[in-house]
């Protein structure tokens, strides 16, 4: 006789399986918006919202992306808002390789929201952790939102002291500046996101990225994405639409890797010898801090094919630890390693 088991239980078994599997982790510059939509209208329903937006890691089944359109500092300071929706995206569908554009909507339809993905394809499990709240809802004329990833968000019943203690990774808005204002409509912006990984659509409801596309870096897509000059504003749905590129009818931007680490071309004699590392950046100047597995060095404003005297041993490993652009962004990973014997994966 077949056995039928209660729908709970199926939750109870995909929620064990996500955490037992490696998801994609997301930190500061892993993600950004190209376009937002807030009001749908004749297009789709009235009030609906759509967002694009890009990952620049590829994105494995289980992985688990927080979006909430709830404002920090909204009203109280050290606190987020709770009024609205702080929604959780966990990924059920294949792998979504890095560059591609994933389109999500909130569409309200006889009264009822509904959050769904229209691209590259519908294989995700949407929950709202913000319980009691609203739903997600972009209002035009001014209102943000903000991507984050683990930890816990913490419901205040109303009172606007909700708490989360995850990774903030990006925040949005389609005000002209970060200034909260007691609503649930105006935002401080997020400490962890200064000075990189946020923008504003300077007032526009339709505001879409447009050009260019050919193939990059992490790094040089965000010099780009963060240049208003490749944006377009549209005056509503329709035109929005209709201008290229059609995010959610499937887009994929080009990234290229980066260079980035340590290496040592003379380092075959007969330890210990005295020798040179090499450190490669990306074009322009770096700050760059490394460690030898003992010490923390620090170089200021240095350029690509740097050289460090140092002292090799039979154990000596050379790790960066950060990179951050002179006067611009820290760069996401990963930096490949320099070792005198064979390293640890």
């Amino acid at each position: 006789m077949p056995k039928f088991y209660p729908a709970y239980l199926y939750s109870i078994l995909f929620m064990l399986c996500s955490t037992a599997s490696a998801q994609t982790v997301l930190a500061p510059g892993d993600i950004a918006v190209l376009g937002v939509v807030t009001d749908l209208g004749v297009c789709v329903k009235p009030e609906s919202d759509e967002i694009s937006f890009v990952c620049f890691k590829d994105i494995t089944p289980f992985t688990t992306i927080i979006l909430t359109d709830n404002g920090w500092e909204a009203v109280n300071n050290g606190y987020w808002g709770d009024s609205e929706a702080t929604l959780k995206f966990t990924r059920t569908g294949g792998v979504i390789p890095r560059g591609t554009v994933i389109t999500f909507r909130a569409v309200l339809n006889g009264g009822v929201w509904t959050d769904f993905f229209v691209s590259p394809d519908n294989g995700w499990l949407v929950q709202n952790l913000n319980v009691p709240g609203g739903p997600f809802n972009l209002e035009p004329g001014g209102d943000q939102f903000y991507f984050m990833q683990g930890g816990t968000w913490t419901n205040s019943g109303g009172l606007d002291k909700a708490s989360y203690d995850g990774t903030v990774i990006y925040a949005y808005t389609t005000n002209s500046v970060w200034v909260a204002n007691g609503t649930s409509h105006q935002s401080n912006l997020y400490p962890s996101v200064i000075p990189c990984y946020y923008m504003s659509s300077g007032g526009a409801d339709f505001y879409k990225y447009t050009n260019p596309f050919t193939p990059e870096s992490q790094l040089n897509w965000w010099h780009r994405i963060q240049d208003g000059t490749n944006w377009n504003s549209f005056l509503d749905c329709t035109t929005y639409a209709l201008g290229s590129p059609n995010y959610p009818g499937g887009w994929t931007i080009p990234i290229m890797d980066m260079n980035i680490g340590i290496d040592c071309l003379d380092c075959d004699g007969c330890a210990p010898f005295e020798t040179s590392i090499t450190i490669h950046v990306p074009p322009g100047f770096y700050d760059v801090q490394y460690t030898d597995g003992t010490d923390t060095f620090t170089l200021m404003a240095i350029q690509d094919f740097t050289f460090i005297n140092v002292m090799i041993s039979d154990t000596t490993t050379y790790t960066i630890i950060s990179v951050t652009e002179v006067a611009g962004c820290p760069i996401q990973g990963p930096f490949y390693k320099y070792c005198r014997n064979q390293c640890a994966p």
